[in-house]
């Protein structure tokens, strides 16, 4: 099967799962989710800072630079 076709599937799927959920739960469930993704995005910003000039051996041996 298709990945496509799995994934058009299983959206049809998840909305069917939402139209039959109150309303509530769904709100809660979409705040849940993006206040993660938002936290998630914060803990990596920090990381991303502290990337470094230096190159690994792989690249270096192989010239990228």
């Amino acid at each position: 099967m298709p990945m496509a076709l799995l994934a058009s599937i299983s959206s049809v799927i998840g909305a069917l799962a939402g139209f039959a959920l109150p309303t509530s739960i769904v709100q809660l469930v979409l705040g849940i989710t993006i206040l993660s993704v938002v936290a998630l995005m914060v803990g990596k910003s920090s990381a991303a800072n502290t990337m470094s000039n230096r190159s690994d051996a792989l690249s270096e041996s192989l010239g990228l630079y």
